[in-house]
């Protein structure tokens, strides 16, 4: 039982760290974007490339978009299963299920 609620614990917290430095990471890049994006692109014709900088750009900030996405259905799914009491009832693995899997 212990150790159980030591993993809970260490779950609390890491999402305590984790989701507030994406959705911030987010907030702050979309912005960012109208610096960055032709900073990335003149680098990229500069030196030659294919548009990887922009290309890596473009990967970050759809990564960071549907992490934030995730967060939030997550945190609808949670306010769903009555904050988390009915997390393992056959409904609530299935919705689980369905979203880990989009």
């Amino acid at each position: 039982m212990r150790g159980t609620q030591s993993v809970r614990i260490s779950a609390w917290q890491r999402r305590l760290m984790t989701v507030p430095a994406v959705i911030g990471g987010f907030i702050v890049l979309v912005p960012a974007l109208i610096v960055l994006l032709p900073a990335a692109l003149l680098h990229d014709l500069v030196r030659g490339r294919r548009l990887s900088t922009v290309r890596m750009l473009a990967f970050g900030t759809c990564y960071l978009g549907w992490e934030v996405i995730a967060i939030g259905a997550s945190f609808g799914l949670w306010v769903g299963t009555g904050f988390g009491l009915f997390t393992g009832r056959p409904f609530s693995v299935r919705a689980h299920r369905r979203l880990q899997a989009r």
